[in-house]
């Protein structure tokens, strides 16, 4: 026998499979894993080795991810200022 709702049990189904939205504190443990692994990849050369490009890559990324840390940092605290205005207790 056929669904006779189908709608309903595709409406159910993307719900189970829709990801949970992140919060600010897993995304800045996420960028700093990100950047100890870039840190990794450009520490263990030596000075005379050849830059693989993978390396190279890295070390492109490497202001770009400390930004967005440095943003989520400063999110992180106004997300916390703003709960305590809200909450009425001022910090």
């Amino acid at each position: 026998m056929a669904n006779p709702n189908p709608t309903k049990a595709r409406a159910a189904n993307k719900r189970k499979t829709q990801r949970k939205l992140g919060d600010v504190e897993l995304l800045r443990s996420v960028l700093w894993g990100v950047i100890q692994r870039i840190d990794g990849a450009t520490t263990t050369s030596t000075p005379n080795d050849p830059i693989d490009p993978d390396t190279l890559a890295a070390i492109r990324l490497l202001p770009q991810v400390a930004g967005v840390y440095l943003k989520s940092i400063e999110v992180g605290e106004f997300e916390t200022r703003l709960v305590a205005l809200e909450t009425g207790n001022p910090v």
